[in-house]
Protein backbone atom coordinates (compact mmCIF):
# COMPACT_ATOMS: atom_id res chain seq x y z
CA UNK A 1 0.00 0.00 0.00
CA UNK A 2 0.96 3.90 -0.80
CA UNK A 3 2.12 6.28 2.11
CA UNK A 4 -0.86 8.07 3.34
CA UNK A 5 1.00 11.23 2.27
CA UNK A 6 -1.16 12.00 -0.26
CA UNK A 7 -4.17 10.42 0.57
CA UNK A 8 -7.86 11.56 1.35
CA UNK A 9 -9.99 10.06 3.17
CA UNK A 10 -13.75 9.67 3.61
CA UNK A 11 -16.15 7.83 5.91
CA UNK A 12 -19.34 6.65 5.28
CA UNK A 13 -22.09 4.20 4.62
CA UNK A 14 -21.91 1.10 1.78
CA UNK A 15 -24.52 2.19 -0.53
CA UNK A 16 -23.10 -0.78 -3.23
CA UNK A 17 -19.80 -3.38 -3.22
CA UNK A 18 -19.64 -4.92 -6.64
CA UNK A 19 -16.66 -7.72 -5.81
CA UNK A 20 -15.96 -8.21 -9.59
CA UNK A 21 -15.97 -5.08 -11.06
CA UNK A 22 -13.47 -4.26 -7.72
CA UNK A 23 -15.56 -0.79 -6.70
CA UNK A 24 -17.89 0.55 -3.85
CA UNK A 25 -20.31 3.14 -3.40
CA UNK A 26 -20.47 5.59 -0.01
CA UNK A 27 -22.72 7.59 1.47
CA UNK A 28 -22.03 10.15 3.50
CA UNK A 29 -24.29 13.07 4.82
CA UNK A 30 -23.10 15.52 1.84
CA UNK A 31 -22.19 13.27 -1.54
CA UNK A 32 -21.95 9.57 -2.53
CA UNK A 33 -18.49 8.48 -4.39
CA UNK A 34 -17.64 5.51 -6.28
CA UNK A 35 -13.88 4.09 -5.67
CA UNK A 36 -11.82 1.70 -7.47
CA UNK A 37 -10.37 -0.84 -5.46
CA UNK A 38 -6.93 -1.01 -5.72
CA UNK A 39 -5.24 -4.40 -6.44
CA UNK A 40 -3.24 -4.00 -3.03
CA UNK A 41 -5.85 -2.30 -1.18
CA UNK A 42 -6.82 -3.14 2.38
CA UNK A 43 -9.73 -4.62 3.52
CA UNK A 44 -10.19 -4.37 7.40
CA UNK A 45 -13.85 -5.47 9.06
CA UNK A 46 -13.97 -6.19 13.03
CA UNK A 47 -13.85 -10.22 12.51
CA UNK A 48 -11.13 -9.92 9.80
CA UNK A 49 -8.37 -7.88 9.22
CA UNK A 50 -6.72 -9.38 5.93
CA UNK A 51 -10.99 -9.46 4.84
CA UNK A 52 -11.74 -9.78 1.15
CA UNK A 53 -13.68 -7.20 -1.00
CA UNK A 54 -16.96 -9.65 -1.04
CA UNK A 55 -17.17 -9.60 2.96
CA UNK A 56 -17.99 -5.88 2.91
CA UNK A 57 -21.75 -5.54 3.28
CA UNK A 58 -24.24 -2.63 2.04
CA UNK A 59 -24.97 -0.58 5.13
CA UNK A 60 -21.76 -0.98 6.88
CA UNK A 61 -19.78 1.82 7.89
CA UNK A 62 -16.36 2.32 6.63
CA UNK A 63 -13.52 4.62 6.15
CA UNK A 64 -11.51 4.73 3.23
CA UNK A 65 -8.17 5.84 2.36
CA UNK A 66 -8.04 6.50 -1.50
CA UNK A 67 -5.98 8.75 -4.09
CA UNK A 68 -7.92 10.76 -6.74
CA UNK A 69 -6.53 10.61 -10.52
CA UNK A 70 -9.02 13.35 -12.78
CA UNK A 71 -12.45 11.74 -12.20
CA UNK A 72 -11.11 8.19 -10.97
CA UNK A 73 -10.96 8.00 -6.46
CA UNK A 74 -8.64 4.75 -6.28
CA UNK A 75 -8.91 3.40 -2.97
CA UNK A 76 -6.20 1.58 -1.10
CA UNK A 77 -7.66 0.97 2.03
CA UNK A 78 -11.21 0.11 3.16
CA UNK A 79 -11.50 0.10 7.12
CA UNK A 80 -15.05 -0.93 8.97
CA UNK A 81 -13.26 -1.53 12.36
CA UNK A 82 -12.21 2.11 12.73
CA UNK A 83 -15.44 3.68 11.19
CA UNK A 84 -16.75 2.04 13.82
CA UNK A 85 -14.34 2.54 16.46
CA UNK A 86 -14.59 6.63 15.70
CA UNK A 87 -18.75 6.24 15.51
CA UNK A 88 -18.45 4.90 19.46
CA UNK A 89 -16.39 7.46 20.39
CA UNK A 90 -18.20 10.51 19.48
Amino acid sequence: MKTTEHMSHMSGTIASVDPQARNLTIQSLVVNKTFDIADDAAIITPAQPHAELRDLKVGELVEVTYEQHAAVCLAHRVDEASALKHRKAA
